[in-house]
Order: structure tokens, then sequence, then C-alpha cells
């Protein structure tokens, strides 16, 4: 029996505006995104429109075709569907969205306190996917800098910690390429191990 995609779209289309500033920005779109075949939970999501991801993430209202996220159809749905599909996903966003009151290990350690895992062992992960992102000097940052793409590399850190069934992401790498600042860093530290997207290979399993 095959399994259905877990991101399902059909004759999706979207405007902005109204009268006679009204804009058509997706047309009649129709997409399934598969699983992985792997052991990767993830599945890149390479969709140019920032618009199509906030549609697929629950975090705008699609306005005509049809939406379905893990099985639940969002065009229309409750608050408490929409609630509990956007707990299923991680989000990098374009601009980071970081909280520059908190340091980089707070921004990271708030999504996991919100889904109730306790306090240490959410600082426990988010130290975890700081070090694999290599941001590890930028824990206690605040606000976290954006030398050496290190605020991307923070919110990168945050989508992954929650272990997060899909990962939206919205150019993910694209200012996190360069290389940190130096600082010292003991060979017991753990190395990232990345795929071509830059995102960890398996968001279950961050380096101990």
């Amino acid at each position: 029996m095959a399994v259905a995609a877990p991101i399902q779209i059909s004759n999706l289309s979207h405007y902005f505006g109204s009268g006679a500033l009204r804009r058509q920005i997706l047309h009649a779109v129709s997409v399934e995104i598969p699983r992985r075949r792997d052991r990767d939970r993830h599945r890149a999501l390479r969709l140019r429109k920032t618009t199509m991801l906030t549609l697929i993430g629950a975090l705008r209202s699609a306005q005509e075709g049809s939406v379905q996220v893990l099985g639940s159809e969002l065009r229309g749905a409750s608050s408490g569907v929409l609630e509990r599909v956007r707990r299923e996903i991680g989000y990098i966003f374009q601009a980071h969205n970081l909280l520059d009151a908190l340091d980089a290990t707070q921004n990271v350690m708030l999504s996991l306190l919100l889904d109730r895992v306790g306090k240490r062992e959410a600082t426990k992960k988010a130290e975890q996917w700081l070090d694999a992102g290599r941001a590890w000097h930028a824990r206690e940052a605040s606000p976290v800098s954006d030398v050496g793409g290190q605020r991307q590399r923070v919110a990168i850190a945050r989508a992954l910690a929650g272990a997060p069934r899909i990962v939206l992401a919205d150019e993910p790498t694209r200012r996190s390429t360069s290389s940190p600042p130096r600082g010292r860093r003991s060979d017991a530290e753990p190395r990232p191990q990345t795929g071509r997207d830059g995102a960890a290979r398996d968001p279950r399993q961050p380096h101990p």
C-alpha cells in the first residue's frame, strides 16, 4: 500500500492586494512532495516562493485550491489543526527571526520549552545543535552577531532541535556558508555532518 506524500498541493492559487492592485502570485500549482527514502526524516523543499512555504507551514491562509500537510487539510482548518501541524514543522526564515534579547542558546531553547521539554534537556539539545552547526562560540552572545552567518546558523539549529517531521527552509544557507569567527575549540567538540544543502543529515541524532 502506497504511503501518502506528507505534502500534497492541488490547484493552489494565491493573490496579494485588492481591486486594481490585486496580483496573482501563485497560479494553480499542483505538486506532491514525497518522503525521503533514506533515514533522513527531512525533505529539502527547494521552492522559490516564500509565499508557498508560508502556506505549507500554516503561517498564511490558503485562498484557492488545497494544501494538505501530514494528512491535514489546511484550507479552512480550525486553529487547533493549524497549531498541531505547526508543531510538526521546523522553520528556517530568511530574516532569521531571532529574539535579540536572548542569546543563541536561549533562542534555540525557546521553541523546545514551548513544546514542554524540560529546561535541562532543552539546554542540552540547544547546545548540541549549535555545536553541530558550528555556532558553539555564539552560545552566550546577545544579540547574536551576524559575522560568519551566525544568525542563520542559530536559526537552523532552532529549526532542527525539536526533531520536526518537516523542515521548511527559505534560503537556509545563503548567509551561513562563510567561516565563523575564530575561537578556541577542543578536539572533543563535535564536527557537523551536513548534506549538500548544509542541513544536518539526521535531525533525531545530533552529535553527543
